[in-house]
């Protein structure tokens, strides 16, 4: 997300503009940003977005719903801050696929900043969430803080888990029924092709990974886990087949 502030000025539009647009087939997934570097570049980056390479997938760690908890880690951020991020790009990118962050069990973090991000989560809903239990990092500031009983860290962090787990699998169900392409790009545990369409959902395939590695292919939706969708292949897409679509 900061890509050439050195230079005084943030590239990162720029920089995937250009490497979207190189010749071949591939597809471009922007990797985690943080929402202070964002607000600056927020038109460009989301015209960037429209490309057909680019997958339209944000990761943007919020950590907390919480202001008191946000301010209190030095993120740099606010909650606020990261509400309007998300609204701006869902409106102007479509089918996007929002991940997010959040850490339980920040020192000083009560009940109601617990419930302030369990709030955040059901108004935000995004399709994929991390949560993380909070653990002080030898010589942080945090350390020398007051820390959280572990059984409260424990209990927040499964009920953040679970609710997250409702609002992915809630999201995911929209995708059944949905056809169209995607990129075979990972070779699941038991050998399975996953692809990923442009929303950049992940898309078990019933077949062998192996032999469809790094191919397009065309595909049905037909069921959905909390953390994936399940699909079948309809059609193997040729390399003279794939058109190359002007941004």
């Amino acid at each position: 997300g900061s890509y050439g502030l050195e230079s005084g000025r943030n590239l990162l539009p720029l920089l995937i503009r250009s490497v979207a647009s190189l010749k071949g087939r591939f597809m471009v997934r922007v990797g985690m940003m943080n929402p202070i570097y964002l607000k600056p570049i927020l038109g460009e980056l989301a015209e960037a977005y429209l490309h057909s390479r680019v997958f339209k997938f944000l990761h943007l760690p919020v950590q907390s719903g919480s202001e008191k908890i946000v301010k209190a880690m030095a993120r740099g951020h606010s909650v606020k801050l990261f509400r309007e991020i998300v609204r701006y790009m869902r409106e102007r990118v479509p089918d996007l696929t929002l991940s997010t962050d959040f850490i339980v069990g920040y020192p000083g973090e009560d009940e109601e900043d617990f419930e302030a991000t369990l709030r955040l989560l059901e108004e935000i809903k995004p399709e994929s969430v991390n949560v993380s239990r909070f653990f002080p990092r030898p010589g942080t500031p945090a350390e020398r803080l007051k820390q959280l009983d572990p059984q409260v860290i424990k209990r927040r962090s499964k009920i953040l888990s679970e609710a997250a787990r409702h609002v992915a699998l809630e999201a995911n169900y929209r995708w059944v029924g949905w056809e169209g392409v995607a990129l075979v790009d990972e070779i699941g545990g038991r050998g399975e092709a996953i692809a990923r369409n442009q929303s950049y959902k992940p898309i078990v395939l019933g077949v062998e990974g192996s032999r469809l590695l790094g191919r397009f292919v065309e595909v049905e939706v037909v069921d959905a886990r909390p953390y994936c969708l399940m699909g079948r292949v309809r059609d193997i897409i040729e390399e003279k087949e794939v058109v190359e679509t002007p941004s």
